[in-house]
């Protein structure tokens, strides 16, 4: 019953019902990384969705002007989450993921997650549509920040 308080928490899983939230926490991986630790890079095979439980991670991607820079390309802090592109797609990370200080986060892999949907393909369904509305929402907000900076540089 905690895990499932504590998924409420998430915004991403904010509206799915108990049971569904149930079938994702029995599926949940904890793992805690330290200061600098990788959590995944760019170009490595990812089939894990991150729930950022405490802590913070940087993600990062190179800048192709230089040899060894990289672009801070976002801070994630609790609540958030990373590894969503890998784990629909099962394509490569697309960036680099490291950890600010001591982070603990909660893992779902999408092996894991197949099974759910196997099991009762009713509530997968209901999950992904869940997910996918809210990474929907993210990337009409990212649109917005993004149509004013391009107005802002000419």
């Amino acid at each position: 019953m905690a895990k499932i308080a504590m998924l409420r928490e998430f915004p991403l899983l904010k509206g799915l019902s108990e049971i569904e939230l149930n079938k994702i926490a029995d599926r949940l991986a904890v793992k805690a990384y330290h200061d600098g630790d990788v959590i995944c890079r760019r170009g490595d095979k990812g089939r894990n969705l991150y729930l950022i439980k405490a802590g913070r991670v940087c993600v990062t991607l190179p800048l192709h002007r230089y040899d060894k820079e990289v672009q801070t390309v976002s801070i994630l802090s609790e609540g958030m989450f990373f590894g969503e592109l890998s784990f629909f797609d099962g394509k490569e990370y697309s960036a680099d993921v490291t950890a600010k200080g001591a982070t603990n986060l909660l893992v779902l892999n999408r092996a894991d997650f197949d099974q759910i949907i196997e099991a009762d393909p009713e509530s997968g369904y209901e999950i992904q549509r869940h997910i996918i509305l809210s990474l929907i929402s993210i990337i009409r907000k990212m649109n917005v920040r993004y149509s004013r900076n391009v107005f802002f540089d000419h």
